[in-house]
């Protein structure tokens, strides 16, 4: 039985087509779970207007060229006609690249490394179940598509040595910085060839040439696209708009490598609080594995299983004592720390492994880029550990090898660890599975997914939510329904896309990343729409409602995101903007009220 869970040999006659088609459909439609639920008023809505405003003109030059393949992508979705302005249908069509990837990784890992089906079904429902970022935020679904890919090729490349398939997977690597550019830092991938090849204990020749393939991809593909951009945008756009991310200035500080840095450092630190704790647990019963190494005894291994078990339960009471997935089950602190110490004790089991003789160098070779896939994503991204958790589709397949391979391991010193990986997976499927069916980014919160459909506001037809923010939702479009223009401050960039109305311009400019000088700019086209008589309506987020009112005081987050709310104000009071109503997530100033 356990060779035939754990066998990694090619043999497609062991597996019934049907059953493969089935397990697909269903990792299709849990993908496609929440796509009548949710209205996000930052990311999903943001994205979804850069969408509809997909230019260098509307969008800094910055992000457009830096994001660009994600942009031209959802420009594309967002133009079909009529159900371009539904989010229901950007919600099924964008949830279709979290279920390619799932697709993708249990074709590799059930049909190609012929690791048990249902255990890599399984890995991809946790993994789907993890994805915590709604499915608009192409910038980084089709990122992980690009590098989940080249992952794939880069293994069948060095299995087959097959040449033209190693060019394919830096060509694809080398694409995914034109999805999104941090992905730069995904050229690291080479370093599994280059161990791989010397594992084969092949050649310095042969070595060289084989990564030699992959840059040639890489760099093929960039030079490829950086020759578009110059034909379509002209001179030298891409590279003018590139080099501001690194003059952000020191206001954008979570953009900066020594910011990221921290961050992951931080949460380790966070996280190994109770790897420590674990660890006690697992070298206490060592012990009695040692005594069964040198001594099998019935009654001493009957007393040591009790004792682990009883040691298991004492540690899932003391971390459930002690905060490790919070109070509230549907939350992102509910999963965030069992997913993060499963993950680093996964990469840790998976890093002794390499050294083990009796593991496949093709075995070795996937345990690499797991490790390397556990820590890349957390460097090319301000969120650290939670891109990692939002990415785990070619990890948790493996992962669950592992512990299978662990649990059919019959040696006494494996009896522990059997324990502490059983302990970790089962509290995150304990949390991951109900996470992932009920969790709405910023949405439904520790309620869960909720039932109140939003009416009179079209591109939201079939959308429910919460009872209060339908409620928001529809008595500000009747508000401003009539208005052909908007402008938004304060985390709310949403709503253009969601009421139809056409963004002046950068529709989140209170974020630190957006230079003051380019707000100044947006406030004069401001004045110039006013100053035309053009309808004009301004949301704020209702944080900042009383600084906009002047009814009250505002606690603003730096100093930055206050001097962009003051020269807000002072462009709306000289342009006359008057308050004509607010809720409990927005307030609405227009003009003649």
């Amino acid at each position: 039985m356990r060779e035939k869970i754990l066998s990694f040999t090619f043999n497609t006659k062991k597996y019934n087509v049907l059953i493969h088609v089935l397990i697909c459909m269903i990792l299709l439609i849990y993908a496609e779970r929440h796509v009548f639920f949710g209205v996000d008023l930052m990311d999903q809505g943001y994205n979804l207007v850069n969408f509809k405003n997909f230019n260098p003109e509307f969008t800094d030059p910055m992000w457009f060229f830096s994001t660009y393949l994600a942009g031209a992508l959802g420009h594309l979705i967002v133009s079909i006609p009529v159900v371009g302005d539904s989010l229901l249908f950007m919600n099924i069509i964008t949830a279709l690249i979290p279920a390619a990837m799932a697709i993708i990784s249990y074709w590799f890992f059930a049909c190609h490394l012929k690791i048990n089906r249902l255990m890599v079904a399984l890995g991809e429902v946790l993994a789907l179940s993890l994805c915590w970022l709604p499915a608009e935020a192409l910038y980084t679904y089709l990122s992980y598509l690009f590098i989940l890919v080249a992952c794939i090729l880069i293994y069948m490349a060095l299995e087959k040595e097959n040449d033209k398939l190693m060019v394919a997977a830096g060509a694809v690597l080398g694409s995914s910085i034109f999805v999104k550019v941090p992905n730069v830092i995904y050229a690291a991938l080479i370093i599994p060839v280059v161990i791989y090849s010397f594992m084969k204990r092949r050649s310095l020749e042969k070595t060289f040439t084989t990564a030699f393939y992959a840059f040639l991809g890489y760099f093929g593909a960039v030079v490829l696209f950086i020759f578009y951009f110059a034909v379509r945008y002209g001179g030298n756009a891409y590279f003018d708009g590139i080099m501001n991310l690194y003059f952000m200035g020191e206001n954008a500080v979570d953009y900066k490598s020594d910011y990221i840095l921290g961050t992951f450092i931080k949460e380790l630190k966070d996280i190994s609080y109770f790897f420590k704790r674990i660890l006690i647990f697992y070298l206490a019963g060592l012990v009695p594995a040692i005594l069964l190494k040198f001594k099998k005894n019935k009654i001493l291994t009957i007393v040591s299983n009790v004792l682990w078990a009883i040691g298991a339960i004492l540690v899932f009471l003391w971390l459930a004592n002690h905060d490790y997935y919070g109070k509230m089950p549907i939350s992102m602190r509910a999963v965030y720390r069992p997913a993060v110490l499963f993950i680093v004790v996964s990469c840790m089991l998976s890093f002794s492994l390499l050294f083990s003789k009796k593991v496949a160098d093709n075995k070795k070779l996937v345990y690499i880029i797991c490790i390397m896939l556990s820590l890349l994503p957390a460097f090319g991204s301000n969120n650290a550990f939670y891109s990692v958790i939002n990415f785990m589709f070619f990890m948790m397949p493996v992962f669950f090898y592992e512990i299978a391979d662990l649990i059919g391991n019959k040696n006494e010193l494996t009896m522990p660890g059997k324990y502490v990986m059983g302990l970790l997976l089962l509290i995150l499927l304990f949390r991951a599975i109900p996470f992932g069916i009920n969790y709405i980014y910023e949405d439904a919160g520790s309620n869960g997914i909720s039932g109140t459909v939003v009416t009179g506001v079209p591109a939201l037809k079939g959308i429910k939510t919460t009872e209060d923010r339908s409620a928001c939702l529809t008595e500000g479009y009747e508000i401003i329904k009539d208005t052909d223009y908007i402008v938004t401050f304060g985390n709310v960039p949403g709503l253009s896309y969601y009421y139809g109305k056409e963004a002046l311009f950068n529709p989140w400019n209170d974020l630190r990343s957006v230079r003051m000088s380019v707000m100044t700019d947006d406030l004069h086209k401001l004045e110039d729409y006013v100053n035309e008589g053009k309808p004009v309506s301004i949301c704020i987020g209702a944080r900042y409602i009383p600084f906009f009112t002047g009814t009250g005081e505002v606690s603003f987050d730096d100093e930055f995101t206050k001097e962009k709310a003051l020269n807000l104000k002072e462009t709306m009071d000289a342009c006359g903007f008057k308050y004509a109503g607010e809720n409990s997530l927005f307030g609405i100033f227009m003009t003649g009220q």
